[in-house]
């Protein structure tokens, strides 16, 4: 099969929607810790998105403010998303826009100039992705709710309980990829390709050498709503299978797999709609962490198959601290990419444009990891391991 990137993002908004408490750890590379050898890079912040989506950080109680009454919120659903933009897809946009300007000043690594340890572990890296003149992406968003027990309320419109976000996010990663290229940044400039709805094609020159890409994504919400999600039971079972499938054959197939979603407290990855308690918060203590459903069937993915994707990116609320163990047990050759704790959805976002860009450009070792952390407030966000050396 052809080998496929799967980008896969777990994402967590800036409120407190948190799936995990932080764990320590002892960064695996020699070069984790690049920021004092890169003074001359820009750093700044990305514009922070107020959006709360988990429930295990909370934040300090308050008492209620009495509120004077107001008139019904007008539900989401009444108005046409042409008119409106998918859930969180501006914020989205917003996101993409700041971090690709910073992208776009990122130097490429001059492979010539690197010292010959750092050009041999970069070769054994690369080897087996480029080898064929291909370089296969695949971006598998999970079912991402924002289930906080009450309605979610933004830009004036009701969207009800636990809407989704995957919706808004792939058609905004759409956006990114065929926008056209400024300055250095490859994570752009894609054409969309007419037989296939979710494969984009470039092409990229890697040390003089010329490589096609192929992109695809998939996500697995019918709607925003979910309430219209559980009414459609057998249309949303579908996609959510669909979704899946395209993840396990990326972990088996692609040359970097990433996930974006939610880690459910270590029961992610996750494509299907929320199991929820009585008070509509996931129900990480009854269920995902018991029974770590998608966990188990990343690791089958990865156990049933001759062949590992060399690239794995995880990026959701500490994915280091739940998944990484199970994924070097499973693919012990593979690069991991990874969360170090509870954080926001624009820091993990824009970490996963810099990693399919670090891949789109070669890049290699320091100048591959700090593609992921141009963000100021995400210096020490994203790890990873094994992935030179």
């Amino acid at each position: 099969m052809k080998k496929i990137l799967l980008l896969s993002f777990l994402l967590v908004f800036p409120f407190h929607f948190s799936l995990a408490q932080d764990e320590s750890f002892s960064e695996a590379e020699s070069f984790v810790n690049p920021d004092n050898e890169n003074s001359n890079l820009h750093f700044r912040a990305i514009t922070p998105i107020t959006v709360v989506w988990e429930d295990e950080v909370k934040p300090p109680a308050k008492k209620p403010v009495a509120k004077p009454a107001t008139a019904p919120t007008p539900a989401a659903a009444a108005k046409p998303v042409a008119a409106r933009g998918l859930l969180y897809e501006g914020s989205f946009d917003l996101i993409a826009k700041e971090y690709l300007a910073l992208l776009e000043t990122k130097p490429t690594d001059e492979y010539t100039t690197l010292e010959k340890q750092q050009q041999s572990f970069c070769d054994r890296r690369y080897q087996t992705i480029l080898n064929d003149k291909k370089i296969d992406i695949r971006i598998a968003f999970g079912y991402f709710d924002w289930s906080t027990g009450a309605d979610i309320v933004t830009n004036g419109m009701n969207f009800g309980k636990s809407p989704s976000v995957d919706l808004g996010a792939y058609k905004s990663m759409e956006k990114t990829l065929l926008s056209a290229c400024q300055g250095v940044v490859q994570v752009c400039g894609f054409k969309k390709d007419t037989q296939e709805a979710n494969l984009y094609r470039k092409t990229v020159v890697i040390r003089d050498q010329s490589y096609d890409v192929e992109l695809r994504m998939s996500q697995p919400s019918v709607s925003e709503f979910h309430q219209e999600n559980l009414t459609k039971k057998d249309q949303q079972q579908a996609k959510s299978d669909e979704t899946k499938r395209f993840y396990m054959e990326a972990l088996q197939d692609a040359d970097l797999a990433m996930y974006v979603g939610h880690s459910r407290s270590g029961g992610g990855p996750d494509f299907y709609p929320p199991v929820l308690k009585a008070d509509g918060k996931a129900d990480y203590q009854g269920y995902y962490l018991p029974n770590r459903p998608g966990l188990k069937v990343m690791i089958e993915a990865l156990k049933s198959s001759g062949r590992q994707a060399p690239m794995i990116s995880v990026l959701s609320c500490n994915s280091r601290g739940h998944f990484l163990s199970n994924l070097q047990g499973a693919a012990p050759r593979s690069g991991i990419v990874s969360s170090t704790r509870v954080d926001t959805i624009n820091n993990l976002y824009a970490a996963g444009l810099g990693n399919v860009d670090a891949v789109l450009r070669g890049q290699c070792q320091k100048s591959y990891y700090q593609s992921m952390r141009l963000d100021s407030r995400a210096l020490d966000l994203v790890t990873m391991d094994n992935m030179f050396n």
